[in-house]
């Protein structure tokens, strides 16, 4: 064998035998056209920063000088209600403040309070067509590693953070951390990073099942996702690994932890939903000088990961949610201004 052949075929023997192996991807056969509907609660936001659907109801992350929180009536696109007071008292949160949905409940959200490492709850009820709220707050303050997670039981939170393992999962009654899981994606190609710079390149979207204690995580600057099924008692049964590209990137450590995105990085999940059967990810692919943090492009998984369809929009967007039944999305995008659209699904 010449020289050359042979050191071609040594090359070939070691990149396939080096690395993770990346799922491949392909376009799902089933492609829907969607156009959006401009509803008229655009002209009371400034800018949102996340969307949750409850019901027949939608919280909006719009923070003003005194409340985190607006909810609309999206039947009567009226405001209902604003909830979660800015502050450093009981029952009050700061900016940055995330809202997830609460398995198996209808009127109830959670509110991961990251700047003091705690975590509530609130009720919502009418009365004479107006909302009202009531608030829990659950006792004591999470590792303070966490970066976002969504509570799976009574008793059990997991969370993605600066953690050597790409998630956690910790005891809410002592807020003890019970165990690390899983990998982070193409981690042995990335062996030249600490664990805490991996954590900031692989921020994303992380999300409870409406029913199941089933949780979907996704990154946003790579295309990403990892579903992880636990059982009725907060243990992990599987985690299934969706990992189709590793973002590009500089990192730092020391007195602040940064991953910095080089030009040729393409962003993956956006922004991402579920709903009982399916989870709904707004899919980049485009670096940052091809308006990659915005894209027209849905793709709507099983929770299983099984690609089922694509949806096209005739605009893009930032931020979606879904609605319970699948019957609609709700979008958002800042074009200069703050756009709130309906894409029927039906």
């Amino acid at each position: 064998m010449k020289p050359k052949l042979l050191l071609l075929v040594i090359l070939l023997i070691i990149g396939g035998c080096s690395g993770e192996k990346r799922n491949q991807f392909n376009e799902s056969q089933k492609s829907e056209k969607r156009e959006i509907e401009l509803l008229p609660i655009s002209d009371e936001i400034t800018r949102a920063f996340d969307l949750l659907i409850l019901e027949n109801n939608l919280i909006i992350s719009d923070p003003d000088q005194e409340f985190h929180f607006k909810i609309f009536d999206l039947e009567s696109q009226n405001l209902i209600g604003k909830f979660g007071k800015i502050g450093d008292g009981p029952c009050e949160v700061q900016f940055p403040s995330s809202i997830q949905r609460l398995s198996g409940e209808k009127n109830k959200v959670g509110i991961n309070n990251r700047n003091s490492f705690s975590y509530l709850e609130f009720r919502f009820g009418k009365t004479r067509g107006s909302l009202q709220d009531s608030c829990f707050l659950l006792n004591g303050k999470f590792d303070f590693n966490y970066q976002k997670f969504v509570k799976i039981s009574q008793d059990r939170i997991v969370g993605t953070g600066l953690f050597q393992s790409r998630f956690a999962i910790s005891r809410i009654k002592d807020n003890k951390i019970l165990g690390l899981k899983g990998k982070y994606p193409f981690e042995k190609e990335l062996v030249g990073f600490q664990y805490e710079t991996l954590a900031m390149a692989f921020q994303g979207d992380l999300l409870v099942h409406p029913s199941n204690s089933w949780v979907v995580s996704t990154s946003r600057k790579s295309f990403n996702f990892d579903i992880l099924k636990f059982d009725e008692n907060g243990e992990l049964n599987q985690i299934t690994e969706k990992h189709y590209w590793p973002p590009s990137f500089e990192g730092e450590t020391g007195d602040f932890v940064q991953a910095r995105m080089k030009e040729d990085n393409k962003s993956g999940c956006l922004s991402t939903t579920v709903s009982e059967n399916f989870i709904y990810i707004l899919f980049s692919g485009k670096t940052a000088e091809e308006k990659g943090n915005e894209s027209n492009k849905i793709h709507v998984y099983d929770w299983d990961g099984i690609l089922q369809k694509t949806i096209d929009v005739n605009s893009p967007l930032n931020l979606i949610s879904v609605s319970e039944n699948d019957e609609f999305l709700i979008g958002y995008l800042d074009d200069g201004k703050s756009n709130i659209f309906k894409i029927d699904l039906n």
